[in-house]
């Protein structure tokens, strides 16, 4: 990027790295290029700003451990207690596999636990390549824009001094 004006590279750095404290970043430094200001202490405003936003999430992290260990609990609660029904009574547990209702509740608690897992793993993926996608298509469309927008103005500047000689 050595030929590119700095917003520019810097715009093209946060579409690069989809990271809010990129975006931060490169939005300080273009204000601090316009409006001047002393850089170091609007970088040291910055880290600052950075370190307590991961303060604040490692603070979330453990405030909603207690709900993330219930959910594990309950996540392995259906498997442990048919081990132990297994191992208590296994007359039951062959009911489940042998009787036709009962593979199809087996089938029906496959599939949403798949589901389940698939949701949790495969959607946030989709989400983030998807909005990525819509960021870039918007910020072309912006270039696209400014381009044209560029244009109209040369050619206005033209007709202005055609018609008016100097």
């Amino acid at each position: 990027n050595f030929g590119l004006p700095m917003k520019d590279a810097l715009e093209n750095l946060t579409t690069r790295v989809p990271s809010l404290d990129v975006r931060f970043f490169a939005t300080a430094v273009l204000i601090q290029r316009e409006t001047g200001g002393n850089l170091s202490e609007i970088l040291e405003n910055l880290a600052h700003v950075v370190r307590e936003r991961f303060k604040i999430l490692r603070q979330v992290r453990v405030h909603t451990a207690h709900g993330r260990l219930t959910g594990y609990v309950l996540l392995a609660l259906p498997v442990v207690l048919s081990m132990a029904l297994m191992f208590i009574n296994p007359e039951h547990m062959n009911l489940l596999f042998r009787e036709r209702m009962g593979q199809m509740l087996l089938m029906v608690a496959i599939t949403s636990a798949s589901w389940l897992a698939m949701n949790q793993r495969v959607w946030p993926v989709i989400l983030s390549v998807t909005a990525a996608r819509r960021s870039a298509s918007l910020a072309s469309m912006r270039d696209s824009m400014a381009c044209i927008s560029r244009r109209s103005w040369s050619r206005s500047v033209r007709r202005a001094r055609s018609d008016h000689p100097a």
